[in-house]
């Protein structure tokens, strides 16, 4: 019900952080091979000096990393896709936990 930002890390490292308006997709292509930590934070009014919210604020993390993987053979590239979810999806199985503001990459 509110606007994010969905950050990609690689230990501890920002690899691509993305502002996603509420009700809105948005895709992220070139993502190397590896296991990444999923960080999102949600609130109101985007302060673009501070990057951050200054209103209603939440700060979380999916507790599973995601694995980007590509895969070669003679005749074709595979890579993975994933799809992320803000929203409870029903059947769905992604958990995650709050995270403190001084821990959310980049911050």
């Amino acid at each position: 019900d509110s606007d994010a930002v969905i950050t990609l890390t690689k230990g501890s490292r920002p690899i691509a952080s993305v502002y996603v308006r509420k009700d809105k997709k948005y895709t992220v292509s070139g993502i190397g091979d590896g296991s990444y930590k999923v960080y999102f934070t949600s609130g109101v009014d985007w302060d673009r000096k501070a990057r951050r919210f200054a209103r209603k604020c939440a700060f979380q993390q999916f507790d599973e990393k995601m694995a980007f993987r590509t895969t070669r053979t003679a005749t074709e590239i595979r890579w993975s896709t994933w799809e992320i979810s803000l929203q409870p999806v029903s059947g769905g199985t992604a958990r995650t936990s709050d995270v403190e503001p001084g821990n959310y990459p980049g911050m």
